[in-house]
């Protein structure tokens, strides 16, 4: 199956601009899905686009348009609406870089992307920022419009790619203050408690972790 890229723009850091395209890192989950039914006679219900004057209409015969006065519609192309797009939307613009230690994995958002160089002319410069990240250990902040909104990710080098993950901001995360009462009980375990878990949790320690197996 051809992959399709969901956003493309640039990743920005002063001077340098290099193309890339978006891809999702998730794939849709397998799921167990109902379909609605005819009580009567158990047929699956069907539902069809249907155009006033025409009748039924296929998906391809279908295009957007913006209702600028009443039942009146200007259509608009998909490519014209790229085209609307300013400069910084365009952009994945770096911010500024930190230690993975210094990201709570709190603020991870759901969302994570793929980068990949858009064309030959973003291979060296993509390359040059990976190596980079990954060299020295750091991820990098930036900000990018996604679906309309503006959004704060991490910048992250991922064996040979870069990963781009959306962030909640502060006021996004619940404080631990809001949870003081659910924990009552006071810290009252034993060294011998203690220990005992140590012990537990180093037998259960995985030096190298595959997720393939899960």
């Amino acid at each position: 199956m051809t992959l399709r890229s969901s956003w493309k723009g640039f990743i920005r850091l002063s001077l340098l601009s290099v193309p890339v395209k978006a891809y999702p890192a998730s794939v849709s989950a397998t799921t167990i899905r109902l379909n609605q039914l005819h009580e009567e006679c158990h047929s699956p219900v069907k539902y069809k686009k249907v155009c006033p004057i025409h009748g039924e209409v296929t998906s391809d015969a279908i295009v957007s348009g913006y209702e600028y006065a009443k039942g009146q519609y200007v259509e608009i192309d998909p490519e014209e609406l790229s085209k609307l797009r300013t400069e910084g939307e365009k952009a994945i613009t770096i911010d500024r870089f930190l230690r993975p230690e210094k990201l709570d994995a709190i603020y991870l958002g759901a969302k994570t992307y793929y980068l990949a160089p858009d064309g030959p002319v973003g291979d060296r410069p993509y390359a040059l920022i990976q190596k980079a990240l990954r060299e020295e250990g750091l991820y990098a902040l930036a900000q990018v419009v996604l679906s309309r909104k503006e959004r704060l990710v991490v910048v992250r080098p991922y064996g040979r790619f870069l990963t781009m993950t959306t962030l909640h901001l502060k006021h996004e995360v619940r404080g631990l203050e809001e949870f003081d009462n659910k924990i009552v009980a006071e810290e009252t375990s034993s060294a011998d408690e203690l220990t005992l878990l140590r012990e537990l949790m180093a037998s259960r320690t995985a030096e190298d972790f595959d997720f393939g197996n899960y």
